[in-house]
């Protein structure tokens, strides 16, 4: 192999230690010769393939390749030089290199024949079906909170137009001082709680942080731990961005995306499509996945709180052995698998440490459980 006559000096990190070797580099279109020198003189030849290469950048007047770690405990191998000539030709030679090993996949998965195509097939299309799936649930990744928040907003404003919004202070600062309790500190949503006045038994979450809750729900409580419960469920719905998730999976990503990129929120803002997104986001079911995410999640914030799940629980329970309450528009009748949940929960207040302090006095719960049987 004829060596090129472009030699040049560079320092050499091998990942193990901070101290840099001095050598001089030599680019050929199969690999990378590099020449190392000791302290007393000795040359050591290192070969390194462009497979090798994770990275080549240029920063000021100086080149840096990095190169995978040799072995487990090292961290990557680092190649620094000043040479805008061997850049050039080592990023050319990397390019044309991953460009070689993709064609050369192509041209051996041609040269198969029919049968090992077709085996091979099967066995990629599962694994093509598993990964697409797996995006697909994650693809609201790529979607930033604003977007939460804009659906949100569209939706509060369609949706509590014709609702009789009750704007007592009294009430709503309970409520506002037990969820602020609640909210994690990292929380980057502004929650705000809306009481609509309506008998149904009943509460939820838009994914901009608009806490719904209708006045049969304080009605049907006994305490503010018990409401304290509710309000946590809803608010790890917005925090895991289930709201979002939900309109993804119904709607499909590509109708989805179509009006979030491409038609914009201007196009959403259509009253047909605004009823859809609110059919999907209030009375369409979370899935049990979802709704086990956000007890779990619930679970958390309560504890961090220093709030006892027991409130939730007592109320979850008197909800669903009370036959008397709706089965329609309750709160515990739009989750799946009741018993499983409840004793879930139970063994869950088991691992509880600490004793929970008052949410907020009884004089100032009585005050506004008489509110609400008034209203």
């Amino acid at each position: 192999m004829k060596k090129r006559t472009l030699m040049t000096d560079v320092e050499y990190f091998d990942g193990l230690t901070p101290i840099s070797r001095k050598g001089y580099i030599l680019p050929y279109m199969s690999n990378i010769q590099l020449v190392l020198q000791d302290e007393s003189g000795k040359k050591e030849n290192l070969y390194i393939k462009y497979d090798e290469i994770t990275e080549i950048s240029k920063l000021e007047n100086k080149s840096k390749i990095e190169l995978k770690g040799d072995g487990n405990l090292s961290a990557n191998r680092l190649i620094i030089f000043r040479e805008i000539e061997t850049h050039n030709l080592i990023n050319k030679y990397w390019a044309a290199n991953k460009k070689s090993t993709i064609g050369s996949i192509f041209i051996k998965f041609r040269n198969l024949s029919n049968i090992k195509k077709a085996a091979l097939a099967a066995i990629l299309a599962p694994c093509t079906l598993i990964l697409i799936l797996l995006f697909f649930d994650k693809s609201y990744l790529l979607l930033p909170l604003s977007v939460d928040k804009k659906f949100g907003a569209l939706v509060s404003e369609n949706l509590l137009s014709n609702s009789n919004v009750i704007d007592n202070k009294v009430i709503l600062r309970a409520l506002e001082n037990i969820n602020t309790r609640i909210v994690p500190e990292t929380s980057s949503y502004k929650y705000k709680i809306k009481l609509v006045k309506n008998p149904a038994i009943n509460a939820f979450a838009l994914p901009d942080g608009q806490i719904i809750i209708f006045t049969g729900l304080i009605a049907a409580s006994k305490s503010p731990e018990e409401i304290a419960g509710v309000l946590a469920h809803e608010i790890s719905h917005v925090e895991l961005r289930h709201g979002i998730r939900q309109l993804i999976r119904v709607m499909g990503i590509s109708y989805f995306t179509a009006i979030v990129i491409g038609v914009g929120f201007e196009g959403a803002e259509i009253p047909e499509t605004i009823s859809e997104i609110a059919n999907i986001l209030i009375y369409v079911k979370y899935s049990q996945e979802f709704e086990k995410e956000a007890d779990l999640n619930a679970v958390s914030l309560l504890h961090e709180a220093g709030i006892s799940i027991k409130g939730f629980i007592s109320f979850f329970d008197r909800l669903i052995h009370n036959e008397k309450t709706p089965e329609i528009l309750s709160w515990i009748s739009t989750h799946p698998d009741n018993k499983t949940r409840s004793d879930y929960l139970k063994e869950k207040l088991k691992q509880e440490k600490f004793i929970s302090g008052k949410l907020i006095s009884n004089d100032n719960w009585l005050a506004v459980k008489k509110i609400i049987n008034n209203i």
